[in-house]
């Protein structure tokens, strides 16, 4: 009998915690990254001047925007994508993307776009898979 009781409350708590919670698992690092091509008259592959545009995308404003484009739009769900989102303030926001979000110039208006959500974060794994790619686009 007290088996039976053990069994029943174990499978009402295994449904309970698949249908009801909003728990993220934990998993290893994850990363996307993407490759931009800048193409305009002064920054072509055989110039030799190399505008430094990591500073340009990684600059409050620029960041400002892009939570405007996709929080404040509701168009990616922060809170599946780092679970203490909701906790963090305004220029912590902005900190966050600036320390997840990575720019690397390859060349002659090649640069590299980085995400990367640490192992220890809390995510959304699920979600981040289905929605990564245009993330990072937008970004």
């Amino acid at each position: 009998m007290i088996l039976l009781v053990g069994v029943i409350c174990s499978g009402a708590l295994v449904f309970e915690k698949n249908n009801t919670s909003d728990f993220m698992m934990e998993s290893g690092d994850f990363a996307i990254s993407s490759l931009t091509i800048i193409s305009d008259s002064d920054n072509n592959m055989n110039s030799n001047f190399e505008f430094d545009y990591r500073k340009k995308v990684e600059t409050k404003d620029n960041l400002n925007g892009f939570l405007e484009r996709t929080e404040k739009n509701k168009r990616f769900d922060y809170n599946r994508i780092f679970g203490n989102w909701k906790t963090l303030a305004a220029p912590n926001k902005v900190q966050w993307l600036r320390t997840h979000f990575k720019t690397y110039p390859v060349h002659g208006g090649v640069l590299e776009f980085v995400f990367v959500l640490k192992e220890n974060e809390a995510k959304d794994v699920t979600y981040l898979i289905k929605n990564a790619s245009l993330f990072s686009q937008i970004y």
